[in-house]
């Protein structure tokens, strides 16, 4: 709001059974409860927030803002349904109230873990994620629309192709990436990534930075170990 800082506060109570995303007046110290929710078992803490003006927008030449910056947006996480899911909601820094959810930016049983990069020019927004029915035990890089989710021809697209643990960071212009990935059968290896998020959404290794151990020389030596599956009781 012309150069003036917001602060926004994540609280939760002792039981850990409401949380509440809080807009803070600096000057006078007053708070606006921009988002709560409860459970009466109880709700996580997370770290998936983030906010932006809502002027910054996806058909603009630059991140440049208009005048009006008084109305802002921002993705949150919550696991109201039972899984991690993210959510885009707008607000205006001048009213009173709740913000208002305009879509859901997730659904099904994929779980999201962290945020890596929002981008209000791309309409894009990037995030680890674990598919809880398809593979539990490995986590990968998804991109989905920022805006328009529900109905945009860019569907959500999981980038990342090998299977195992994967921990991405992305640069500012979304084209490149470090992968740190490993997986039951592959130790730790850091590799540079080339990353497209057009109509093809592609993520192609261009260098491998480091590995724990070559591949050569860890086949004849250790046997990876296997997984099995059971059904309790």
């Amino acid at each position: 709001v012309s150069g003036t800082p917001l602060l926004l506060v994540e609280l939760e109570n002792r039981a850990q059974t409401t949380i509440s995303l809080v807009h803070f007046n600096i000057s006078t110290g007053t708070g606006r409860e921009l988002y709560t929710e409860h459970n009466d078992c109880w709700i996580n803490l997370h770290h998936l927030f983030y906010g932006y003006p809502a002027s910054y927008k996806s058909d603009d030449s630059n991140d440049n803002k208009n005048n009006d910056d008084s109305n802002m947006s921002f993705v949150y996480g919550s696991e109201k349904d039972g899984f991690m899911h993210l959510y885009h909601f707008n607000w205006n820094v001048n009213e009173q109230g709740p913000a208002t959810m305009s879509e859901q930016l997730t659904n099904g049983t994929l779980i999201t873990e962290s945020i890596v990069k929002v981008s209000p020019k791309s309409n894009i927004i990037l995030f680890m994620g674990t598919d809880t029915e398809e593979a539990p035990l490995e986590r990968h890089l998804y991109s989905t629309a920022l805006i328009g989710s529900a109905a945009n021809a860019q569907k959500l697209t999981k980038l990342t192709k090998e299977s195992g643990v994967h921990n991405l960071t992305v640069n500012g212009n979304l084209t490149r990436a470090i992968d740190v990935y490993s997986s039951a059968a592959i130790p730790p290896t850091v590799t540079l990534c080339s990353l497209s998020l057009n109509e093809s959404n592609d993520l192609s290794k261009i260098q491998l930075l480091y590995t724990a151990v070559l591949p050569e020389r860890l086949t004849p030596f250790i046997r990876p170990p296997e997984l099995s599956e059971f059904k309790g009781p």
